[in-house]
């Protein structure tokens, strides 16, 4: 799988697993904490793939362009033009 899909698919995947979360309403049972600690370790992977995310050409991260502007990796380089995967 691209990397480019699998971090869409990891975030999708943490959208939803964290507004289930909210929805229920099973305070202090297992799958209330079994939910919880999802979500953390996806966030922690998440964190982790969007540091390691950039061209290998120009070394510009693919994910973080700035400090508040974000945007969704591809399969070639914003700045560049170079193929990632």
């Amino acid at each position: 799988m691209k990397k480019s899909v699998k971090f869409k698919v990891a975030l999708l995947i943490q959208v939803l697993i964290t507004v289930f979360y909210k929805l229920i309403a099973l305070k202090g049972s297992t799958l209330h904490d079994i939910l919880f600690w999802a979500v953390m370790g996806l966030g922690i992977y998440i964190f982790y793939m969007v540091f390691g995310y950039f061209c290998h050409s120009c070394k510009k991260n693919q994910i973080m362009k700035g400090f508040f502007s974000y945007r969704l990796p591809s399969d070639t380089c914003w700045h560049c033009g170079e193929k990632i995967d």
